[in-house]
Formats: C-alpha cells, structure tokens, sequence
C-alpha cells in the first residue's frame, strides 16, 4: 500500500517499514538482508559506513523508565519514526537542506508496546551551529564582525525557508543545526550552507506567529545556554528571516 506522499509502507514479520518510492536502492532486500540491523543500545549510530545515520528512538523525561518502549498506535503514520520520516521526505522533496530519509520502521510485539527506528543520509563535512559559534568565538580576534553577521543571516533565512514549507520544528537548537566546514573560516556562509536536523516531535502544519516565536525564543535559549547570545547577532538572524519572509 502507498501513502498519498509516495511513501511505500510495507509489512515484513512484526516490522512496518516505509520508505519513498522514489528510492533507487532495493529497501526491502536491504531489510531482509539485515543491512539495517544493529545492538539498539544508542540512540544515535553511524552505518554503511558512516553514509548512513541510524535513529532509535529512546523515551526522556518522566516516561523514561519505559527507555526504547511506547504505546502501540492504531496507525503506522501515528509512530514517532513514521511522522518523522514524512516530514524529512517533504523537506528534501521541496530542496530544503536536511538529511534526506533513507527508510523507517516499526517493531511492533505481541505486546502493548512498539520500539522504532529512522534511518537517514549522513550529511558530511559538516559542524554543529554550536561548534561553529564556538570557534569563531576563540578566533575572535581574527575573524571579523561580518562573518559572524553572514552566519546569522543564513540561519534566519534557513529557518524562513522551513516555515515557508509548512515545518515547525520542535527543539530547534545549535546542535540540530549543521553548517557547511570550511578550512577557511573566513568563508562567507549562505543559507545553502546550512542544514536542519532531527525532526523528531515536529510538524507540517500552517505555520502561525506563535509558532515563529517559539522556534525564535528556543534558538534564544539555545545561545544563552552556551554564552553565545547577543542582541547585536541576532538581529541578523532576524534580518535574514524577514528577507526571505517578506519577498514571499
């Protein structure tokens, strides 16, 4: 059976995968062939030789104690690796930099409970926002004012440009953010050097104002937790998203 966004869902043993149709690999025989098997120890591991990156989705918070375990869904599309997996897909269909999804499932036992796995393209040659920010912070000296307004105008444009296609993020921080690495880091940087990540517990809905605001005042925090905020920076985050938000 197929999901109206090309998404081929299929049943192999107690496993529900599903990936886009579009895909050139064999998805099932690499399933079947266990390519995607792994201990499940971690959350996150890398694979096929650092290509792939493999996602298995462990609880947090007060439901932690349940670790890798949540409540069987009436729907495949209602699991946490299957809502994720649609909104990479729509992402990379519409040319928005984010990993591109290779294949998702679900393990569904005789119990009441299900245990989920999201497989995704590795985007290498990349450092987290945070990193970037840090480095650029101990070559203050000779890095200059510009260069760091250019990174900031990037990722306001980013972050527009995700709006625009209808995704709300939910933990847009430094580290789900990816920039391009360059030797040089006098390189100016665009929003096609920048990449958004890990969409897990995010939305495509119509994006609202309060939606902009809490994906603004959660970047916020992400800098202000890492002693990188200043109001002078991150008016250039604010001018880059009001360019792209404005000229739509």
């Amino acid at each position: 059976m197929t999901h109206k966004s090309d998404i081929v869902i299929k049943k192999i043993n107690n496993n529900i995968i599903f990936y886009d149709n579009s895909n050139e690999k064999n998805i099932e025989q690499l399933f079947l062939e266990g390519r995607f098997v792994t201990k499940e120890i971690n959350n996150v591991e890398f694979i096929n030789n650092d290509n792939w990156i493999k996602k298995h989705y462990f609880r947090k918070g007060t439901m932690s104690f349940l670790k890798d375990k949540y409540l069987r869904c009436t729907e495949i599309t209602s699991t946490r690796s299957y809502r994720e997996f649609s909104i990479l897909n729509h992402l990379t269909k519409k040319n928005f930099n984010t990993c591109k999804p290779v294949l998702g499932w679900a393990y569904f036992s005789s119990g009441i409970f299900y245990q989920a796995n999201l497989v995704v393209e590795n985007i290498k040659n990349t450092r987290t926002l945070a990193e970037e920010l840090k480095l650029l912070q101990i070559d203050s000296q000779s890095v200059s004012v510009s260069l760091i307004c250019d990174r900031y105008t990037a990722l306001g444009k980013q972050v527009a440009k995700m709006h625009l296609a209808g995704v709300y993020h939910g933990d847009l921080n430094l580290h789900n953010i990816l920039i391009n690495k360059y030797d040089n880091v006098q390189k100016i940087i665009t929003s096609d050097d920048i990449h958004i990540i890990d969409f897990d517990k995010s939305d495509i809905k119509i994006i609202t104002n309060k939606d902009k605001i809490l994906n603004t005042n959660r970047l916020m925090r992400s800098l202000k937790k890492l002693n990188l905020f200043s109001d002078f920076n991150f008016d250039f985050f604010q001018e880059g998203y009001n360019s792209v938000i404005d000229n739509f």
